[in-house]
């Protein structure tokens, strides 16, 4: 994004009118790529902050599986990394799980849209319940039956040299990625995995019936390259704000002089930016009307408005209950603990210990610097301590996980179309103490696939 500024801004930085510095804001607001956040300086007012513990952070080596095995296998002379294996029995497990959050999760969002009832487990977080309400309120009691919640989704994992899996994360808004799973193996191999494997003969994307977008920010989107991945293996186009129009028999993208109708958008703009007829209003890459159409059954949207709740880490934790909820079975995949800073207990813990926990945002997708205990300074800790007091429901504590060498967090991805597709092919990364990947998925250059 700095680059995307630079190349706009050049060296005249009055020459740029306040429409595009807006519309500068906007993508900043919708990159849907965790941002690369540099550690903290641990100097106060010119003098050295003590550090609350000086265990050093852990990076995840490479872990092979063999059988039912798993072993560390780092090669120092090697300036490639070892791949990462699943036995076939692994995915299996993975997809079952992964499957039954899916599906679990579709099943909450489609009671909540609907309006039929609050569940009970979502009064227990009032926080989220107002959030929730707010978020869904401009597509409450919409009639559509067709609505596919788990189009596509990313779930993120924390994985041990002994085979333990975690849940941290899961997306079904705007999941990234993908472009760089074909880049880190066989570009073309993987590439028609993708296009097969996860998205082959989706109803959903039924083009007899009209056009088939990818709803982009913008050129200077930090999430541009990912999008157009997306687009090509979609065979759809990509298409701005601008591209298209919305009237009252439908949607249509113009090409050259035409107007074609869209059937189908898969938008890649964030929900506050969406509609700025339903959420925010000085929305410069979103497109008025679109909720509208979408709620009348003029165009089918995928992933649909307000999937964005999903992605947050106080909803993530609700997700096994979701499934003895709504699937009467117990979950298959644990799940990472997730605190939330609303809760008076869970502050005077984390001020009582704070090298026991790590602190992230609740939105994944708008990070700030977090903090790890064991390496976390007074100084950060305090900075942490007056964000938390201003915006509680902005934070969430993890446990910091047991200290191991190997490991290691992986992103798989899936889509729930009619039926369930889980690709067999992720992404590997380095872990924070708390499971968490210790890099930006768009700027970790030691990003490597498991097959």
């Amino acid at each position: 994004m700095a680059y995307a500024l630079q190349i706009v801004f050049g060296t005249d930085r009055q020459a740029l009118s306040l429409w595009n510095r807006k519309q500068l804001k906007m993508l900043l607001d919708s990159d849907n790529s965790m941002m690369v956040i540099p550690s903290a300086t641990a100097v106060s007012d010119g003098v050295a902050v003590q550090s609350i513990a000086r265990t050093p952070v852990s990076r995840a080596s490479a872990v092979e599986e063999t059988g039912s095995t798993w072993n560390s296998t780092p090669d120092l002379a090697s300036t490639e990394p070892e791949p990462f294996r699943f036995s076939t029995g692994g995915w299996n497990s993975l997809e079952r799980g992964i499957k039954q959050r899916f599906e679990a999760v579709s099943a909450c969002l489609y009671e909540l849209v609907t309006g039929k009832s609050v569940p009970g487990f979502l009064r227990d977080s009032p926080e989220l319940a107002v959030a929730l309400q707010k978020t869904l309120a401009p597509i409450a009691g919409i009639s559509r039956t067709d609505i596919l919640w788990g189009w596509f989704g990313t779930t993120d994992f924390s994985i041990d040299s002994n085979g333990e899996t975690l849940v941290l994360d899961h997306d079904f808004s705007l999941p990234t990625g993908l472009d760089r799973l074909a880049g880190a193996g066989d570009t073309c191999e993987l590439s028609d995995l993708i296009s097969t494997q996860l998205f082959g003969r989706d109803s959903s994307l039924d083009r007899r019936r009209g056009e088939t977008v990818v709803l982009d920010p913008g050129f200077y989107s930090a999430s541009f390259q990912g999008n157009e991945f997306l687009a090509r293996c979609l065979n759809a186009h990509m298409a701005r704000q601008s591209d298209l129009t919305v009237r009252p028999d439908g949607v249509f993208l113009r090409v050259g002089g035409a107007l074609r109708q869209v059937r189908t958008i898969v938008r890649r703009v964030d929900d506050d930016l969406l509609d700025p007829n339903c959420f925010r209003p000085d929305s410069l890459v979103g497109l008025p009307g679109l909720v509208r159409a979408w709620k009348s059954g003029l165009v089918n949207v995928v992933s649909p408005p307000c999937t964005g709740v999903v992605r947050l880490r106080s909803f993530g934790r609700l997700i096994p209950r979701m499934i003895r909820e709504y699937l009467h079975q117990d979950p298959i995949l644990k799940s990472a603990d997730v605190l939330e800073c609303t809760d008076t207990e869970t502050l005077k813990m984390i001020v009582a210990r704070p090298e026991k926990f790590a602190v992230r945002t609740n939105d994944p997708l708008h990070p700030a610097r977090p903090f790890f205990g064991r390496t976390g300074t007074i100084a950060e800790f305090s900075d942490l301590l007056t964000r938390i007091r201003r915006n509680p429901f902005g934070w969430v504590a993890r446990p910091l996980l047991p200290e191991s060498s190997s490991r290691v967090h992986l992103r798989t991805f899936a889509s729930l179309s009619g039926s369930f597709r889980l690709l067999r092919a992720g992404l590997v990364r380095d872990a924070q103490p708390d499971g968490g990947a210790s890099l930006a998925i768009a700027s970790d250059t030691a990003v490597r696939i498991c097959r």
